[in-house]
């Protein structure tokens, strides 16, 4: 029996024909996904920043809508916004908002703010040092996420570098 049945799994999986044609490209581009290979709405920006010489250049991206899997359809665009530099923040430093994903304070020193101009971008001089960053909404203060040590969005600025920073304003998308 086992031969008979190998000898039909084998039979079954030789074929004459072509293969199938491939599928039709999509009318419009998919929408971005989430992963490692995050999107950009500016910080790929060619060129070096224009304005510092040390310290953190980036855009402000706001998603909007929905990026769930299947056949997502939300919006990434630039926005103009306040950025809030303080000192490195851990999440007992910061007062959650009764809103959900905003901060009502942040108890850490303000070390500097930067304005996001209509295509996302912002620059800012800082010392090295570990920041944390912090987007200014009506709502109050957004930062996307914290690490294992509860920091929250954290930067780190090295000596006569510029690090690049694309902050993703997503508490009105659906991941």
């Amino acid at each position: 029996m086992a031969r008979a049945l190998a000898a039909v799994l084998a039979v079954g999986c030789t074929s004459t024909q072509p293969p199938p044609a491939p599928a039709p490209a999509p009318a419009h581009e998919p929408a971005p996904t989430l992963g490692p290979e995050r999107i950009s709405c500016g910080i790929d920006r060619p060129g070096p920043p224009v304005g510092v010489s040390q310290g953190i250049a980036g855009a402000v991206c706001f998603w909007q809508g929905d990026f769930m899997p299947g056949d997502p359809e939300g919006t990434i665009r630039p926005v103009a916004r306040t950025v809030e530099i303080h000192a490195v923040t851990r999440r007992e430093e910061a007062k959650p908002s009764s809103t959900a994903a905003f901060w009502d304070s942040v108890s850490t020193p303000l070390v500097a703010t930067a304005s996001s101009g209509a295509d996302g971008w912002f620059e800012v001089a800082l010392p090295p040092g570990r920041y944390s960053l912090f987007v200014r909404e009506p709502q109050g203060l957004f930062a996307n996420g914290y690490d294992e040590a509860g920091i929250i969005a954290s930067v780190e600025v090295v000596a006569g570098t510029v690090t690049r920073k694309q902050l993703d304003v997503d508490y009105a998308a659906a991941h």
